[in-house]
């Protein structure tokens, strides 16, 4: 009698599937980590310029930085960035 062999997978197979996407992983997760972190970086970027004219509006109308012990404008706030304004 002959053994029949079903469709699937051999235990080897899914060891070398699982060692292959093991390197994709360790290969594009920290890439990705860092494309984002760039793509956060213009953002903060933008967000500082902003708030710098609109402080400058403020200074304009006001003749000071400082309003109730803090900042005249709301600080801008972005992803994975503390972002803080601190009246000397």
């Amino acid at each position: 009698m002959k053994k029949r062999v079903g469709p699937g997978f051999t235990l080897i197979e899914a060891m070398v599937l699982v060692a292959v996407l093991g390197i994709l992983a360790a290969i594009g997760i920290p890439n990705y980590s860092r494309y984002i972190t760039r793509g956060n970086l213009v953002e903060a970027g933008n967000a500082l310029a902003d708030h710098r004219t609109r402080m400058e509006h403020f200074y304009k109308d006001n003749n000071t930085y400082a309003k109730a012990g803090g900042c005249g404008e709301a600080t801008p706030s972005v992803d994975g960035f503390a972002i803080a304004c601190v009246v000397a």
